[in-house]
């Protein structure tokens, strides 16, 4: 089942609340203190309020803007299996160029990407595309896992059967990071 996956908007409310801040200390600012006069209406008391407010609305958005871990680099993992299946599957040696350029798609918006989900992983694109990529995404640490290079062999079964042994837990995620992964750097051998 596919978990819908929430947009990040915390960057634009921290923005939106130093913005706020920012407007109540010009403001405050703009209308000046006048002096002191104590008095349950202390006009002083009213000024330095809105003052503090500002200041706090400031830290409290600079805070969410920082600390946003969206702000982080996306990095990006290839699996050795991906890379021993471009260096001797033809299809995918010839089609070297269309799975690269899919991999720079998912990895400009995982979240967003048009995806199937077969077991534990994401597949791209969906569609009438014979080429697929396998892959994962650690949200938390913004990584992206290429796990494989796949295409349709014949109808909808994939190479080696793919799609088949991740729906009976043939393969899975485990299998992957056994083999290992290494920084993907934009290119593949052809």
């Amino acid at each position: 089942m596919k978990k819908r996956q929430k947009k990040p908007y915390s960057k634009l409310i921290g923005l939106s609340l130093i913005l706020g801040g920012i407007f109540l200390v010009l403001i405050n600012e703009i209308s000046g203190i006048t002096g002191f006069v104590i008095s349950s209406n202390n006009p002083l008391m009213k000024n330095i309020g809105t003052y503090f407010i500002g200041v706090a609305l400031m830290i409290a958005g600079a805070t969410i803007v920082y600390s946003d871990k969206s702000n982080k680099a996306l990095e990006i993992m290839i699996s050795q299996k991906a890379m021993e299946r471009s260096q001797k599957d033809k299809t995918v040696k010839r089609n070297i160029s269309k799975y690269l350029k899919e991999i720079d798609m998912i990895s400009q918006s995982p979240l967003e990407r048009p995806q199937e989900i077969l077991g534990e992983f994401h597949v791209s694109p969906q569609g009438h595309k014979d080429l697929r990529v396998a892959w994962h995404f650690d949200r938390q640490n913004n990584i992206l896992y290429i796990d494989d290079l796949l295409y349709h062999e014949r109808g909808n079964i994939y190479v080696d059967q793919w799609n088949d042994k991740v729906r009976n837990h043939k393969i899975t995620k485990r299998d992957y990071e056994s083999s290992g992964y290494e920084k993907y750097s934009g290119r593949m051998a052809a």
